[in-house]
């Protein structure tokens, strides 16, 4: 033996013949000894040793079958020779015989033969086997568990064997068998790793990174998983790759990341099978590759990985690396969940919720949220929450899904967050308290929660709650809109568009509310349409301004649903259509759209695509002036001025013009002027009447401009100034008023604070003339008539009298005088009777005195005095002098009445103007 020691290759080639040297010459082939490694070599002679019956060089030759050492491997001739060192007694055979009956090499597993060789190994002081019988007291293999014995047996094998002290300190660290007691675990996991057992240096690292009986140490961490790593432990290849992934006790690098976890994966590691999964499905130093992605995850699932079982679902139920297979992602979600994988139980849930690849299932859906809520899953615990808010597979109950919401929010969830700001806001389990809820939302906004970015930038734009801030405000839009939330990109056009906290950028504007409109969010699709209808940021196209606008409107957008009325209704870009147009109002009307409420109010007043209908046309104008419509503000004051769809009120006209005239109205304002000028449902105050007729008129109103122009013409409310009114008759005439039109026409033909001129009197008559003014149409036919500022034609002045006479009593009078007297007509003294007739019942004294004279004389109908009289009297006491004087005639002479000279002498001179009248009966002109 001393020989042997000194020399031993030597010695051991002198004497090969012996079964002792022909194994020792293996080992020195094996090892290096006194010759150069060869392991086909150390094999044959190890072959040749066992052959001789020698026991440990048979153990050794079922060790090369077992492993591939200087020979193929094979299992079953590795069984045989542990068996032929075993049956000789040697504890090393009968140790590696238990392992293969354990494993099933090269035989089938038999866990209770396996128990009974590690036992008779270990009773003969086998340090190895006394470390496999501990695992099997540990798990129950062959024998009932019982870690006391477990840890007794670890105990006696870290005597002298690496594993059995790693093992031991993983009792201590665990409490298996004996007390926790971490420091020890320590101590043994050191001194196991200290002698090269990488398990041991692996579990020494997972002690350093943890604070497990040492303190925290990355580094130490770190170079541990390297040493453990280096020996090829799987375990700690996968804990090494961690390491250089997220910067622990080394440097970031994502590329030794990446080789760490293939090199584990590779050995059958199946937390890294399930890593490298997730490199591949995220680009991790590598190409995204989900057919790779999805190859590891499946590995790793078959081997029990819940972790990849629950990534496997993911990618079946997202089609990544493979088809979209609704039912195998819930087979394996329910494997995972089964084996305790929270994010799984959470994913099992919403499969159950929603029917995905199972049968909808609110009560089961429900268990596995509580299941992984309990399990600190913070998605769960959102979920749990909406699951008691909203009644789902559970009684409602706000005070817990306000409890489950703070729970996921503590723990940082984003979407648990956000419901928690929305409990906060509207009291859902809790009280009010809107500065909690916007902690919880910018909370969420800053964890990444696009929808929340959204919102916070809503809250500094209203400046409710927080200080108002557009910048902030489009900070905050310009996040969420680049993270794809639709009403963040929507947000930040309009922000671009109108200058909102940031400069104005049209072309960022149209960019933003396209990306948002292509996305389908409708307010922007509207918006868009806007920016082709006016040029924002992109050259006008009417035809896209229509389509988006189209788009926006089926998509249920109201404002969008109200243009779609107006151009149906208009034939703005499509043919008119007024049953279209009433449709679309209907739809927007419906759901709140106070200017579409006014519109159909409008459909209804006037019959547009729906018969008229005064008292629905009432209903829709008052909606839409209680939701704060001025334009309908203003109808509805028309309504009770009018009595139209409702009974006369001058105070409520009055009342709701002034609501219309606050809210920036134009026409509003303008009547609440003539309220105060008439006195219509309040006192008169001509100078309040004068302020709100030029606020109007200064904002542009060109009727409130005619009565500024009234104002200054008449001194009322303000001082007479004949100059202002030229001024602003002229500015309202400009706009097409036609009352200022024929207002101007007075101005030139009766000299006015201006030089007479009858062409321009009688162009400006004209133009009123021309936009239906019934006095200008009576003006252009005495100007035809006479001469006036335009050639005479008389056939011309008859059919403008004719035209102003449909509404004009004067011009009724005028017709009547045409008639009687052949003026541009052929004399018909009927409708001379008929047309004085209409005028006088409309209250003119012209055609009441002209009339009573058709009776006194029979002009178109029989003689009647006393009805001639009669219109006489109505004529006097409408102020004519023409029919003073046929009246005094009449009592001078008794027609129509009893003679009385008194009254014909009061009548002749003293009521007659100064100067009085000859003798002769007075025709109104």
């Amino acid at each position: 033996i001393i020989l042997f020691k000194r020399n031993s290759f030597k010695w051991a080639i002198k004497n090969n013949e012996s079964s002792f040297a022909q194994y020792q010459i293996g080992n020195c082939y094996y090892n290096g000894k006194g010759v150069n490694v060869d392991i086909k070599q150390a094999f044959e002679w190890y072959l040749k040793s066992a052959k001789k019956e020698n026991s440990i060089a048979q153990n050794k030759i079922g060790y090369c079958y077992q492993y591939g050492i200087g020979i193929c491997k094979d299992g079953k001739k590795a069984f045989e020779w542990y068996l032929k060192s075993s049956k000789k007694g040697n504890s090393e055979g009968q140790d590696n015989l238990g392992y293969c009956y354990q494993y099933g090499i090269g035989i089938d597993i038999d866990k209770k033969k396996a128990f009974d060789l590690y036992l008779e190994s270990a009773k003969k002081g086998n340090y190895n086997a006394c470390n496999h019988l501990g695992i099997c007291y540990q798990y129950g293999y062959g024998i009932n568990v019982d870690k006391r014995k477990a840890f007794e047996c670890y105990l006696k094998s870290a005597e002298n064997n690496l594993e059995g002290q790693n093992n031991l300190g993983y009792c201590y660290q665990h409490g298996i068998g004996t007390f926790i007691d971490k420091r020890q675990g320590f101590k043994f996991y050191l001194k196991s790793a200290m002698k090269g057992n990488h398990n041991a240096q692996n579990n020494l690292g997972n002690c350093y990174q943890y604070g497990i009986g040492v303190n925290m140490n990355e580094k130490k961490a770190y170079e541990w998983y390297l040493k453990s790593a280096k020996r090829g432990n799987h375990n700690a290849q996968n804990n090494l790759a961690f390491c250089y992934k997220n910067e622990f006790g080394t440097i970031k690098n994502y590329n030794l990341a990446f080789k760490w976890y293939l090199k584990s994966a590779e050995g059958g590691n199946y937390n890294a099978q399930n890593n490298l999964g997730d490199c591949y499905r995220n680009g991790l130093e590598t190409n995204i590759n989900y057919n790779k992605a999805f190859e590891w995850y499946l590995k790793s699932a078959e081997g029990e990985n819940y972790d990849a079982q629950n990534n496997l679902g993911n990618c079946y139920r997202n089609g990544l690396g493979t088809n979209k297979n609704y039912n195998k992602a819930f087979e394996w979600y329910l494997k995972s969940a089964k084996g305790g994988n929270h994010n799984a139980q959470y994913n099992l849930a919403f499969c159950f919720k929603d029917g995905l690849g199972t049968n909808k299932n609110y009560s089961i859906a429900f268990k596995w949220y509580s299941i992984s809520a309990e399990g600190k899953n913070h998605n769960a615990q959102n979920a749990l929450g909406y699951c008691y808010q909203h009644g789902i597979g559970i009684k409602t109950d706000n005070k817990k899904a306000f409890e489950w919401y703070l729970k996921s929010a503590r723990r940082g969830n984003s979407a648990g967050q956000g419901n928690l700001g929305c409990c906060y806001q509207y009291g859902i389990g809790t009280d009010i308290d809107e500065m909690k809820a916007f902690k919880w939302y910018l909370k969420s906004a800053r964890g990444g929660d696009h929808i929340l970015q959204n919102k916070v930038g809503d809250y500094y734009f209203s400046g409710d709650i927080v200080i108002k801030s557009y910048i902030e405000a489009c900070r905050w839009y310009l996040k969420s809109a680049e993270g794809g939330n639709l009403k963040g990109q929507n947000n930040l056009g309009y922000c671009y568009q109108h200058g909102f906290g940031t400069y104005v950028n049209e072309k960022e504007a149209f960019k933003w509310y396209t990306k948002s409109a292509r996305g389908g969010n409708h307010y922007a699709q509207n918006n868009l349409g806007y920016c082709y209808q006016h040029g924002i940021g992109v050259c006008i196209n009417e035809k896209k301004a229509f389509e988006w606008y189209s788009k926006s409107a089926k998509g249920g957008n109201i404002d969008a649903q109200n243009i779609m009325g107006k151009c149906y209704y208009s034939g703005k870009w499509v043919d008119k259509n007024y049953n279209i147009a009433f449709s679309w109002y209907l739809k927007s009307a419906e759901r709140g759209n106070h200017s579409a409420q006014n519109n159909l109010g409008y459909c209804y007043h006037y019959g547009i695509g729906v018969n008229i209908d005064q008292e629905k046309a009432f209903e829709w104008y008052l909606k839409s002036a209680k939701g704060g419509n001025h334009n309908a503000q203003n109808e509805i004051g028309n309504r009770y001025y009018f009595g139209k769809g409702v009974d006369k009120d001058y105070s409520l006209a009055f009342d709701w013009y002034y609501k219309s005239a606050f809210g920036g109205n134009l026409i509003g304002q303008s009547n609440l002027g003539y309220c105060y000028q008439h006195g219509i449902g309040v006192n008169i105050d001509d100078e309040e009447a004068f302020q709100w007729y030029l606020e109007s008129a200064e904002r542009g109103n060109h009727n409130a401009k005619s009565k500024i122009g009234d104002c200054y013409y008449y001194g009322k409310g303000i001082e007479i100034d004949y100059e202002e009114a030229y001024f602003w008759y002229f500015e309202s005439a400009l706009g097409e008023n036609h009352d200022a039109q024929n207002k101007i026409g007075d101005f030139y033909y009766f000299g006015k604070g201006i030089d007479k001129n009858y062409e321009l009197a009688f162009d400006w008559y004209y133009k009123s003339a021309l936009a239906g003014n019934n006095d200008a149409q009576n003006k252009v036919g005495y100007c035809y008539q006479h001469g006036i500022g335009v050639k005479m034609d008389k056939e011309k002045a008859f059919e403008w009298y004719l035209i102003s006479a449909e509404k004009n009593h004067d011009a009724q009078n005028k017709v009547g005088y045409c008639y009687q007297h052949g003026v541009g007509i052929n004399i018909d003294k009927k409708k001379a009777f008929e047309s004085y007739l209409k005028s006088a019942e409309g209250g003119n004294i012209k055609g009441q005195n002209n009339l009573g004279y058709c009776y006194q004389h029979g002009i178109g109908i029989d003689i009647d005095n006393k009805k001639a009289f009669k219109w006489y009297l109505k004529s006097v006491e409408g102020g004519s002098f023409d029919a003073q004087y046929n009246l005094a005639f009449c009592y001078k002479n008794g027609i129509g009445t009893d003679k009385n000279l008194r009254k014909a002498f009061e009548l002749y001179y003293i009521k007659l103007p100064k100067g009085g009248y000859k003798n002769e009966i007075r025709i109104s002109t």
